[in-house]
């Protein structure tokens, strides 16, 4: 597979994660902020006791908003509310942003990402029999075809992903 693209010249990235989607993010947070890119993370879950990595996004983040469906830590609602609101103001204009998740939540991250203009990377997965290419299990539609999940990702650019087929039973 592949990795988070990072260019050299990035100064401020937007990370999305939500469940256990935060996990690989806090190890891409860790490399920015040590790069000396500022980092801003949207992190949800359904409740406090599942936010992963906490302690890592704080300790590399620049701004850490948390978004819970319960309520029990940072806003309730869903992740897309506050990354709406902080696509909306004015003060801050991202590099490229960097999204992991439940895919329908990559999904609708990544509309308003890309309705802002901004770069935007989605991590995804899919069930993979083989984890090679080989079996083409993990085929995920987009708008040069088919790809392998496990061999041409799970990293890609979210404009490339046909996000309606991808919702399809037949490719998930």
């Amino acid at each position: 597979g592949n990795r988070w693209p990072v260019a050299d010249n990035l100064q401020h990235a937007l990370l999305v994660g939500g469940g256990i989607g935060a996990a690989p993010l806090a190890l891409l947070a860790a490399e920015l902020a040590a790069k000396g890119c500022q980092v801003t993370m949207l992190q949800a879950a359904r409740t406090a006791n599942l936010l992963l990595a906490t302690e890592l996004f704080a300790a590399n983040c620049s701004s850490h908003v948390l978004a819970t469906d319960d309520g029990s830590a940072g806003q309730q609602c869903l992740i897309t509310t506050p990354l709406a609101d902080l696509l909306a103001s004015s003060k801050t204009r991202f590099d490229a942003v960097y999204i992991c998740g439940p895919e329908p939540m990559q999904e609708a991250c990544a509309q308003l990402c890309l309705a802002a203009g901004l770069p935007t990377w989605v991590s995804l997965e899919r069930l993979m029999a083989c984890g090679v290419g080989v079996c083409l299990t993990c085929v995920l539609p987009t708008a040069e075809g088919l790809r392998r999940v496990c061999a041409d990702g799970p990293i890609f650019a979210a404009e490339e992903v046909d996000w309606h087929e991808a919702r399809r039973s037949r490719v998930h």
